[in-house]
């Protein structure tokens, strides 16, 4: 029996967001797409043309020698930030990008809101504190330890949403990736 990778089934969903993926078919064409994961293997399979040229590595260690006309990049996590691929945008913009190149996308805008799931918070959450008659409460503290990335009804939405960062990606420093922001009750 063969295990499939995490990465596989994060791929799916980010697949199966429609809006995501048809905004990236429909506005462009890929010249000399670089791809690092094992999806690079795949994607070889996958495309077998002439006209596209899948390279595998990191970007900070590839030995790509010409500068491009434009950048295009799916970097965008899980609250935006989450795996941290930003950077590594960054340095291929400052790195091949010509002047007055394009980097898509270009902007990314971080907000915030609350919501307050009551059936799951008791089946994933709640769950621990009796588990056939044990106390494993002290387990509940791992699902909320990391982010959790499911639907939700927009009733379930209790606080109004909150711009927390604005990031201008064909302008911004690699600095500028890392950042604090005031909570709500702060003055």
């Amino acid at each position: 029996m063969h295990s499939i990778p995490l990465t596989f089934f994060v791929r799916q969903e980010m697949l199966k967001d429609v809006v995501r993926t048809e905004t990236y078919q429909n506005a462009f064409l890929f010249k000399n797409k670089v791809e690092c994961s094992q999806m690079a293997d795949m994607a070889k399979e996958i495309v077998r043309s002439d006209v596209i040229t899948v390279l595998k590595g990191k970007v900070e260690e590839i030995g790509f020698q010409s500068h491009v006309d434009v950048i295009i990049s799916e970097w965008m996590d899980y609250f935006l930030l989450f795996e941290n691929m930003l950077n590594t945008v960054l340095y291929a913009r400052n790195k091949w990008l010509i002047n007055n190149g394009v980097i898509l996308p270009d902007k990314a805008l971080l907000f915030l809101t609350a919501i307050e799931d009551v059936e799951y918070k008791e089946d994933k959450i709640e769950f621990w504190n009796n588990v056939y008659g044990f106390d494993m409460s002290y387990i509940r503290k791992q699902p909320m330890a990391k982010p959790l990335v499911d639907t939700f009804d927009q009733k379930q939405i209790v606080t109004s949403d909150v711009l927390v960062k604005t990031m201008d990606i064909s302008e911004m420093a690699s600095d500028d990736v890392s950042f604090q922001t005031r909570t709500w009750g702060e003055v």
